[in-house]
């Protein structure tokens, strides 16, 4: 009885994504620039980063693709590492109210560079100020479908596929490595993504759970009420907070498991693909994916 239950829930959660396949604005077409090599590094923006890098010459990496994301732009080593691709998940950068603290800087930044960077966006995102200022700017941009998928497990793979959707990209990794295995690269692996995130979290005497996310382009940073998408638009507006603008310790563990989750999922649809995604983080508390040093990788 147990087994039909999950059957159909699995069912269920298909129909729900197909229908928000159907209902998701752009096309899962992605039209990804010729590769040169068979291995992609990503590079996260955990403080690992720059103990990988510390001591490490650029020109070994001819046989690596880099992808850097969301504000990995702002690290010392970007211009250093001309990464080939950088990509964005989160609405902060393209919706009007976060245009200007998000979205404005990375677009410098791109259209500052000195090499050739193709930008991966989400489809929702097509048609926005940030688009805009893009194509102003005369960067390479490539739209992806961020759809989250979940349902039956021949479901997920074959959706993930066909480039309709992915793992519910609840971290920006999920999206870089599926954009990753989209472009056909055959060996994956994702550096700096310490995900030390229990680390760095306390509650208060007036029991609101604060956060200090240390990144590796991070000098000093200070504790901060952990604020929902709701908080943090209230906070751009200069509007007062609520208590459920803040996550509640239960909140914050349950979307980390998702996180998890989605993690294993790419695992296993990268290995039925043909494809390996390794750890290389030298801090990490990511067990879905097999370890290996980056120096190992890129040898």
């Amino acid at each position: 009885m147990t087994g039909c239950k999950e059957v159909l829930r699995r069912t269920v959660e298909s129909v729900f994504s197909a229908l928000a396949i159907i209902v998701e604005p752009g096309v899962g077409r992605i039209r990804p620039p010729p590769r040169r090599v068979d291995r992609i590094a990503i590079l996260g923006t955990g403080p690992s980063l720059r103990e990988t890098f510390r001591d490490f010459d650029p020109a070994n990496l001819s046989q690596v693709a880099l992808m850097s994301v969301n504000e990995g732009y702002k690290a010392e080593d970007f211009s250093a590492l001309k990464p080939s691709y950088h990509l964005i998940a989160d609405p902060v950068y393209w919706d009007e109210s976060s245009y200007d603290e998000h979205g404005r800087p990375l677009v410098a930044s791109l259209a500052g560079a000195q090499w050739q960077i193709t930008l991966f966006m989400p489809s929702r995102s097509r048609g926005s100020r940030l688009h805009s200022a893009l194509t102003e700017a005369k960067a390479n941009v490539l739209f992806f479908r961020s759809t989250a998928i979940k349902g039956l497990p021949w479901f997920e793979y074959f959706a993930f596929i066909a480039k309709l959707g992915m793992p519910r990209p609840q971290n920006v990794l999920v999206a870089a490595i599926s954009v990753a295995l989209w472009m056909g690269y055959g060996e994956v692996a994702i550096v700096g993504a310490d995900h030390t995130w229990h680390r760095e979290i306390e509650l208060s005497d007036a029991n609101v759970l604060l956060v200090r996310q240390v990144h590796s382009y991070d000098s000093e940073v200070e504790w901060k009420p952990f604020l929902k998408p709701s908080g943090i638009s209230r906070t751009l507006l200069r509007k007062p907070l609520s208590a459920s603008d803040t996550f509640s310790v239960r909140e914050i563990f349950l979307a980390w498991a998702v996180v998890h989750e989605s993690y294993e999922k790419l695992h296993t649809i990268a290995r039925r693909s043909g494809a390996h995604v390794w750890n290389c983080s030298s801090t990490t508390f990511i067990d879905a994916f097999e370890r290996k040093s980056f120096r190992e990788f890129v040898r």
